[in-house]
């Protein structure tokens, strides 16, 4: 029996698959079986990204109206808050350490591209990243896990990766 459903946004970490189903959380492991509910939130959730590590998920959450940084257990449990911008921030990915979580955010500049910011893990005080306007790193294929490449317009990465991270000897 197959099972249909709506799933967006995976991201993967050796064998544990995450992503957004019914505007919450769901972790399967990569080989198969059944899925578990990782968040059961007011609003949706969006955009997780597993830590280096595979310990925990940074993603986006609209919990009290505007889209902000969340961070929980990949295996579910309490969900904390660490931005508080009142600002749409989308969460890209991790520091390579894992001690940052990365997003882009329009804050303090409406009507302009998103900046790339970061917050630790930990909590604390955002900081915008010394860029241009970026807003997410282009997830690669294995050996090299990153390209370090920052896009200014969403759907502009694909020509750009292409050409000059997929060429051989990159």
């Amino acid at each position: 029996m197959t099972r249909a459903g709506y799933y967006r946004h995976p991201t993967i970490h050796g064998e544990t698959v995450l992503f957004v189903s019914e505007d919450d959380l769901w972790g399967v492991e990569a080989t198969g079986g059944p899925a578990r509910r990782l968040t059961s939130g007011r609003g949706p959730a969006r955009y997780p990204h597993l830590s280096p590590d595979g310990r925990h998920v940074a993603f986006s959450g609209s919990e009290e109206g505007v889209q902000e940084v969340y961070l929980t257990d990949a295996a579910g449990g309490p969900v904390r808050r660490l931005t508080h911008l009142g600002s749409e921030a989308q969460v890209v990915g991790w520091s390579g350490d894992g001690q940052d979580i990365l997003f882009s955010s329009t804050v303090g500049q409406p009507f302009r591209p998103p900046w790339l910011f970061a917050v630790a893990a930990a909590g604390g005080p955002t900081r915008r990243q010394p860029l241009l306007s970026a807003t997410l790193p282009a997830p690669m294929p294995p050996p090299r896990p990153y390209c370090p490449i920052f896009n200014r317009f969403r759907g502009m990465i694909a020509p750009w990766m292409k050409t000059n991270c997929l060429s051989p000897g990159l």
